[in-house]
This record gives C-alpha cells, structure tokens and sequence, in this order.
C-alpha cells in the first residue's frame, strides 16, 4: 500500500504522532547509544567546514541585512526539516529513498540517493582542492625552497586525502565518527579566536572607523542572493539526520527536533561571527580563506592556518564516509555489520573528487551547478511533495508550510543560481 490519496492513520504501519515525546525509533538494547551532546557535536560538524572563514564576500550587502537573510534561510531549511521528519514512518521509512517508496513506490527511487550523491560530491571535491592549496600555501609562505615533492599536486591531493579519509571507511556506522566529529569542532572554535585575534591586532595597528568602514543595508538585490547563496548549505543535515538520531538516547520528536534547532543556531552563530572578523579585517588578498590572506609571521595566524587544515581533513573524512555509504547502497543492501561494501565505494569516491581537480575548472562549474538543482530538489521540493502527499490538508498549518517552503525556497535558489552562472561567464 503505497501513498498518495490514503492519510497515514491509513497505513498498515505506525505513523508518527505530533507529540513531543513520542519517540521515533524502535528500541534496540543490542545497539550502543550516543547521547544528545554526542548528536549535537556530530551534526554540528555536518554543517560546519571551512565555510565560515570564505564568507567575508557576503557582507557586501551590509551586517544587518547579512544577519536577517542568514537567520531567514536557517528558519527556511528547519522547517523543511520538520516537514521532512513528519514524513518518517516509525519503524519502516527514515530517509529520502524510503519514504520516497512509500509515497510514489518503488519506481525511480533511487533518484533520491543520486540527488543526495551529487549534492555531497561538490563538498568533497572541493575539499579535496582545499587539501593541496592550503598545504601549499602553508609550506610555501615559510620555506623559500622546498622540495618539490612537497608541494606537487599529485603528491598532497591524492596521499594526503588517501591517508586521512581512508582509514574512517572501516566504521560500521555513522555515529563511529564523533571523535573525529569532535577534532573538527575544536579546530574550528581554534580558527575562530585566531581570526578574532587577528582583528584585534589589526585594529590596534592601522585603527577602525565604523561610520566610514561599515555599512549595515543594501539595496543592491544582487549581494543579498549571494550572501544566500554563501551560507545555504550551513544548515543542509537532512541526509544524515535518521544515521545519528537512531543512536541517540531516548530519540523522541522533542529531542530530535531541538537538536536540529541547536545545531542550526550554532552553525548560524559561527558563520556570522567568523564571517563578520573577516569582513572587518577588510583583506584584499587572492585566497577565499582568510587567514591565507593574513601575513604568515603572526602567530595566530600559523596556528589559525593548522586549525583550517585539520577542520578540512576532518570534514571531508566524514563527507567521504557518507558519500561511500550512498554509492554503496546503489548496489548492495548493506548490513550492520559488514563494511566491505562501503570500503571499495569509499575508494571510488576517493579517486572520483581527487581526479575532479586534475579535470579542470569547468567541469567543476557543471558539477556545481546540477548539485545546486539537486540540492533544491532534496531541500524545498521533495520534503514539501512528500507531506502533501502523505497528509494534504488534514493538517492545514503544516499544508501551509509546505507549500511556503516550495514557493520561497525554490525561486530564491533559481535566482541564486543564475547569478552565480553570470558570475561564470
């Protein structure tokens, strides 16, 4: 029995319900739970890279309006989470492939999955360039002659990305990566005060004048979609929600739901905080990354540099874990404890986004921009189809929602994307 025109008090299974302590996953006393901080931190880093530090650009429409369309688009995606969540089916459907048969069968529902893989491949790709650049800078800003095997391409991308990605492919589960999860965090509150030291030493060299160097509002339409388009995917967990949720102690709605909560204000905050120190640092420097802009003699800068790289490796440790887990199940239905399967995808991904980077730039651009297509699709269309479907107007305020998701999220993300294709051409 299959969705569409049946309400899910209709289903031969057990639905959700709208209370907050209803708990979403079936117990197993066999399997070894994480507790609510573990989830938080493991989500956190989800959402949290480099990004943070690339955003200096986006406050081009001014602080204030950066600051209203980073919260709009925070608020934007959890109620698509929460659109998304109240179409898990207890027991039978977590994620996007499943409820995906449960709503429109089993015709195309591997879609879903190839979606989600092409989104996450754009993360690791560019990862994977961020691991030669920033070992290059680092080792050439300090050493007027190094050996040339230390900074060839070859040598950093693909050894570098082998030795660090590869040994978190043998986990069994998700949740396996909170201590990497947690490496990464304190790495990035690490690159955050060396950035805010920064400022502090920069203001205390050359002065600061807010009335003359800061603007708060814009009216120039064109800086408000790209500053949307810089901070989007900060707040992009859908995919993985159901992986570390169905570890978590006592998983109840409550409780999950204010997790995602927790972990978008957090990504909100370090974004615009570490976004803002870069934009009053005022760098006109080549790099996106802002401490590679900054002279190298300084000590918070050394330290902020190291930081970046460890929050790089471990976020694409654990990008490259999940996109192995998604290629995998395009062919095998994996068991708990078989890790083979994920291994061998793993290495596919590995070599896939380290050979992106030797293709060239405008192969890149392409992949960018069907991941953007898909990320619309994952984001603001699919989590909105699945809860009309599933419940149409048994319950108008969330019918409502999901209708507002779809008629805001996807025209602004248009608009997003077709400014960054005139930016490329």
């Amino acid at each position: 029995m299959y969705g569409g025109d049946l309400k899910v008090a209709d289903y031969r299974f057990r639905a959700r319900t709208q209370k907050s302590d209803f708990v979403l996953f079936p117990n197993d006393s066999s399997q070894k739970h994480i507790s609510y901080f573990m989830a938080t931190m493991i989500l956190c880093k989800v959402g949290i890279a480099t990004d943070p530090l690339l955003l200096s650009d986006a406050f081009s429409c001014g602080i204030i309006q950066t600051l209203l369309l980073f919260i709009g688009i925070m608020i934007l995606l959890q109620l698509s989470i929460h659109l998304y969540t109240r179409c898990w089916f207890y027991g039978t459907a977590y994620n996007f492939p499943d409820i995906w048969v449960c709503v429109f069968g089993p015709t195309f529902q591997l879609l879903p999955i190839l979606f989600i893989i092409i989104v996450y491949l754009t993360f690791v790709v560019y990862h994977g360039y961020e691991i030669y650049n920033y070992a290059y800078l680092f080792i050439t800003t300090r050493w007027e002659d190094p050996p040339s095997f230390l900074i060839n391409k070859w040598f950093l991308t693909y050894v570098i990305c082998v030795l660090t990605a590869l040994p978190c492919l043998l986990v069994k589960k998700f949740v396996s990566l909170f201590w990497i999860a947690l490496i990464g965090n304190f790495f990035t509150v690490v690159s955050f005060i060396c950035v805010v030291v920064a400022l502090i030493r920069s203001v205390n060299d050359v002065g600061f004048d807010p009335n003359h160097e800061i603007k708060y509002f814009t009216s120039d339409y064109s800086t408000s979609f790209k500053a949307m388009g810089l901070i989007t995917t900060a707040f992009f967990v859908h995919p993985m929600l159901d992986l570390v949720f169905s570890y978590m102690n006592n998983p109840t709605v409550g409780r999950c739901m204010s997790c995602t909560w927790l972990t978008s204000s957090i990504s909100l905050i370090v974004h615009f905080i570490t976004g803002l120190c870069s934009y009053l640092l005022f760098s006109n420097g080549e790099q996106e990354n802002i401490l590679y802009n900054l002279p190298s003699s300084n000590i918070e800068v050394t330290i902020g540099q190291i930081s970046v790289y460890i929050v790089t490796l471990t976020s694409n440790a654990i990008y490259t874990y999940f996109l192995a887990t998604q290629v995998s199940s395009l062919i095998v239905e994996r068991r708990n404890d078989e890790s083979a399967p994920v291994f061998i995808s793993g290495i596919v991904v590995i070599l896939f986004y380290v050979g992106m980077n030797f293709i060239g730039e405008k192969a890149i651009e392409v992949l960018d921009l069907i991941a953007n297509a898909a990320y619309i699709i994952l984001v603001y269309i699919l989590p909105s189809i699945f809860y009309l479907r599933l419940y149409k107007f048994t319950q108008p305020f969330w019918s409502i929602i999901s209708i507002l998701v779809m008629v805001i999220g996807v025209p602004v993300n248009i608009l997003i994307i077709i400014g960054q294709v005139k930016l490329l051409q």
